[in-house]
């Protein structure tokens, strides 16, 4: 009974992180379903958001999160919170430029023009969502 509890745990989590839409170099991504073990799981992930930069999931989820913002249309919430994908990619900005100098530039490129769209005198939507949305695409194409 416990096995198949966790079994069934493992297969929702492993759903879960298909449906996210994490993609590599040849699409989505989709973990496979016969996991036996929590650290067979783990690689999985590991897998999964592992890019020449390291892990860009935290950048990816904020950006993701900006773009649900940007797409109910309050702007000023979603240049709020680009503030914290900022912060974060600042943070970082100096090890993952030596880790991979042409995957760094062209993330910090689309993150540039999101900033731009997103501190724009009088934002628009659309070019909000649209700046956001190739910024995802920039970061998935570097996995």
């Amino acid at each position: 009974m416990a096995r198949n509890l966790f079994s069934i745990l493992i297969l929702t989590a492993t759903a879960s992180i298909a449906s996210l839409g994490i993609a590599g170099a040849a699409g989505i991504i989709k973990p496979a379903v016969a996991v036996t073990t929590s650290n067979t799981f783990m690689v999985q992930v590991a897998a999964l958001t592992a890019t020449k930069l390291g892990d860009l999931t935290p950048f990816r989820a904020i950006a993701a999160d900006t773009l649900a913002i940007a797409t109910k249309g309050d702007l000023s919430a979603a240049a709020t919170r680009a503030k914290d994908l900022e912060a974060l990619w600042d943070d970082h900005a100096h090890a993952m430029r030596t880790m991979d100098k042409a995957g760094w530039t062209a993330i910090d490129k689309a993150l540039d023009a999101t900033f731009q769209q997103l501190r724009a005198a009088k934002p628009d939507v659309a070019g909000c969502i649209s700046a956001l949305t190739n910024l995802l695409k920039v970061m998935d194409a570097t996995a």
